[in-house]
């Protein structure tokens, strides 16, 4: 399964029963971030932006000189919405769906910064409620 590929690709063994977020794990179960150069790298879902999420809506590759790169998108950061700030949590599909229909032109893209997003879950966990509500700042996209 997912887990044991894992585990065989790096080289050791994982808990099976351990949430991984997707994308490749360094040894300690840690997000690999990576930042392309130069090239878009292979199978990129949505080019003309120039980032790929993981399934917590978080950017885990970004193609260097991409629109979203030039905007100031920062690897682990994570991308709340597109246009306007929602008030409620991304889903990733309608992420996708969003930066890849994006037309020529300027759009706003909300982001949680990596330590945004850890203030608001340790926030969300001692109040033991499901409200999620982190700091977002605002990016021109040019396209």
């Amino acid at each position: 399964d997912f887990f044991q590929d894992i585990g065989r690709l790096r080289g050791q063994r994982r808990n099976r029963n351990a949430h991984f977020p997707q994308g490749n794990l360094d040894p300690v179960g840690r997000l690999e971030l990576s930042l392309g150069h130069d090239a878009q790298p292979g199978g990129m879902p949505y080019p003309s932006q120039g980032l790929r999420l993981n399934h917590d809506c978080l950017v885990t590759t970004l193609w260097a000189n991409s629109p979203a790169d030039r905007a100031g998108v920062s690897l682990g950061a994570m991308v709340w919405s597109v246009d306007k700030n929602a008030p409620l949590p991304p889903e990733r599909e309608k992420l996708e769906t969003q930066l890849g229909s994006l037309t020529s032109g300027s759009h706003d893209l909300f982001l949680v910064s990596p330590m945004d997003r850890e203030k608001a879950l340790i926030q969300m966990n001692q109040s033991h409620t499901t409200y999620f509500n982190p700091k977002r700042q605002k990016v021109s996209l040019q396209l």
